[in-house]
């Protein structure tokens, strides 16, 4: 089992929703030559997905002829792109591509450890993960002696070892959160440092969407890169997740059969304060949270307050299973794979859950567990609204 720290960027994939939009600009495609050297492997094939004008799609297929590949194509700006095999096994990584002339090496089983040149903006990247390398390299000891506690607790056969294991492993877990925010930190400062770069957006819209930077912040920011910047592929994916997550404004309205097949419309509930609350069958903490929203539930009902559970699952089977296992039948249950609107107007379907949003009597959105990196407490939430009244 790897550290428990957040890894940034890897999750990252070209968002669908941003396939529809549409760049304003003057600037013209630019051609881009791609020659690379695979180490340790003279046949293969590699793929290079990457993104061209209005967020077009591409990817592209390269023979390795010993150990030799190249790609050549056009982009608009420099572009996040993806380099991988079809096997897998270490064959995959993330980098900047931009017009002109670029060689890489690679490691089979390593690509992440490559080596780029040609590429302005992958220079920047570099420096950026070397100052976090050195994060790392400090925390190097405790990072290895977890990993040794978890292979030891997997092995350990009695209680007592194992809790003495965990308690060890506890103690050393504080030390790699620091780390985490060290590592988070020097990303902020290069963000903070580096407006006119393609390289910033890309971390904030990561940082955006793992909550290790509040809304607020991540606004400020947005704000102060350059216009060729926020016209980036990473900087429209950030202001279109701002705009999703605007309190103070209408909430988008939507109709879906709920678990019964009644159909469900957010309109209708005017009048009535209404808590969104996206969970999952398979999500432990959004489990956890249940026994709070039945409590608020049963307090608010009767001023007129209304949950809908929103489930992200995949399976519909283990959504109706757990809406009777969890007995959440005094909810209105729906299944957001189900609605296009939900899914293009409600970001917090793609957050990590649980999270809710809570909606006022005139249908307006007051507030959005997704705009603060802590946890807070719907209960409290709601009982400073209801003591308004």
């Amino acid at each position: 089992m790897k550290r428990a720290i957040i890894v940034l960027i890897s999750f990252i994939f070209f968002s669908e929703a941003a396939s529809s939009q549409t760049i304003i600009t003057d600037e013209k495609e630019k051609s881009f030559f791609l020659d690379g050297n695979l180490k340790g492997k003279d046949t293969s094939v590699i793929i290079l997905i990457y993104q061209k004008n209005n967020y077009q799609r591409v990817q592209d297929t390269s023979y390795v002829t010993n150990g030799k590949f190249f790609f050549v194509g056009k982009v608009l700006q420099p572009s996040f792109c993806t380099l991988k095999s079809p096997t897998g096994k270490g064959n995959y990584t993330k980098l900047f591509l931009e017009g002109g002339q670029q060689k890489i090496i690679i490691q089979d089983t390593r690509f992440e450890d490559f080596i780029m040149s040609g590429s302005y903006t992958q220079r920047q990247d570099d420096t950026l993960k070397q100052q976090i390398k050195l994060v790392e390299l400090k925390y190097k000891d405790f990072n290895d002696k977890y990993d040794k506690l978890v292979n030891d607790y997997k092995k350990a056969t009695d209680s007592l070892s194992k809790l003495k294991i965990y308690q060890e492993g506890a103690q050393i877990l504080g030390r790699i959160r620091i780390e985490n925010e060290e590592r988070n930190k020097e990303t902020m400062l290069f963000i903070s440092k580096h407006y006119d770069s393609y390289v910033s957006p890309v971390y904030l819209y990561s940082f955006m969407t793992n909550h290790a930077v509040e809304t607020d912040s991540t606004e400020i920011l947005y704000n102060r890169f350059t216009d060729k910047i926020k016209s980036s592929e990473f900087g429209k994916l950030i202001k279109e997740e701002l705009n999703k997550r605007r309190i103070d404004i209408r909430a988008p309205d939507f109709a879906v059969s709920d678990i019964q097949d009644s159909r469900i419309v957010l309109s209708s509930f005017h009048g009535k304060y209404v808590l969104l609350n996206f969970w999952a069958s398979y999500c432990i903490p959004c489990i956890e949270e249940f026994p709070d929203l039945k409590e608020a539930f049963g307090m608010y009902k009767s001023s007129g307050f209304e949950i809908i559970n929103i489930s992200v699952d995949i399976s519909k089977s283990s959504w109706a299973d757990a809406i009777i296992k969890f007995g959440l039948q005094n909810f209105f249950n729906i299944f957001a794979k189900d609605n296009v609107t939900l899914q293009n107007k409600y970001s917090n379907i793609t957050q990590p859950i649980p999270s809710q949003i809570l909606i006022n009597r005139e249908g307006i959105i007051i507030w959005n567990s997704v705009n603060q990196q802590t946890e807070q407490n719907i209960k409290t939430i709601l009982q400073k609204e209801f003591d308004k009244k």
